[in-house]
């Protein structure tokens, strides 16, 4: 499980590389402090793009990446300041040109994981969607072909996402969350109730995610519908 943290947490590599400033300017004075501020203003603006697009998107930041940057950051600048000796130059450079780096690096993550939440592929009708105003809107060709980072999404397996649900140009975000088979989708639980239209958890001979049992409907508290392959889920 992919555990996540704060969104704040997405100023660290920004808190580490002005820590690495202040150590330096202790060796080259105020004025390395105050150009490394100046010349790192792009990273800090990336930063505050990716906090805002997790807060708008309602994500949350995922701990690997923080941590794995943030190790990645502190042994370069690290290495950096242990080697450069007093080249000001180079510390000042070199030690930007990491953090930008690896800033984009952060940013094409982020970008990627609040892109796969915001398109979603069913494999079953080879159709894309997109979450809109908390609604799933599907897209046309045109609109598929400009979304970022699609070779990520197309990898992603949705199928079974849609079909408890059914499929619907106008289907809340909120209902598809509420009944999403999150179970394995692979060998004797490739079915579906045709009483309850849901998938079944163990073949023929278990229960749907309901608690039905093949071709029975009791258990139902959302109404759905039967199976319908003809009905275009």
């Amino acid at each position: 499980m992919n555990r996540t943290i704060n969104n704040i947490y997405c100023f660290m590599p920004m808190v580490i590389f002005l820590g690495y400033a202040g150590v330096m300017s202790l060796r080259f004075g105020l004025s390395f402090l105050y150009m490394s501020l100046i010349l790192n203003s792009l990273a800090f603006l990336i930063y505050l793009a990716i906090y805002f697009s997790l807060k708008k998107s309602k994500l949350m930041c995922s701990t690997s990446l923080v941590t794995y940057i943030s190790l990645a950051l502190l042994a370069c600048l690290g290495g950096l300041a242990a080697t450069v000796g007093e080249d000001r130059e180079t510390a000042l450079i070199c030690g930007i040109a990491i953090h930008s780096v690896l800033a984009f690096v952060f940013v094409f993550v982020c970008s990627a994981k609040i892109s796969k939440n915001q398109y979603f592929f069913d494999k079953d009708s080879g159709k894309y969607f997109k979450v809109k105003d908390g609604r799933f809107h599907e897209l046309t060709n045109e609109q598929v072909q400009s979304i970022p980072n699609l070779g990520l999404i197309a990898t992603e397996s949705y199928k079974g996402h849609f079909a408890s649900v059914g499929m619907s140009n106008d289907l809340s975000s909120n209902e598809i969350n509420a009944h999403v088979y999150t179970g394995s989708i692979s060998g004797t639980d490739n079915y579906i109730n045709p009483s309850s239209g849901l998938p079944m958890q163990g073949g023929m001979s278990g229960l749907d995610v309901a608690g039905n049992s093949w071709g029975t409907n009791f258990n139902d508290p959302t109404n759905h519908q039967p199976y319908d392959s003809t009905r275009g889920y």
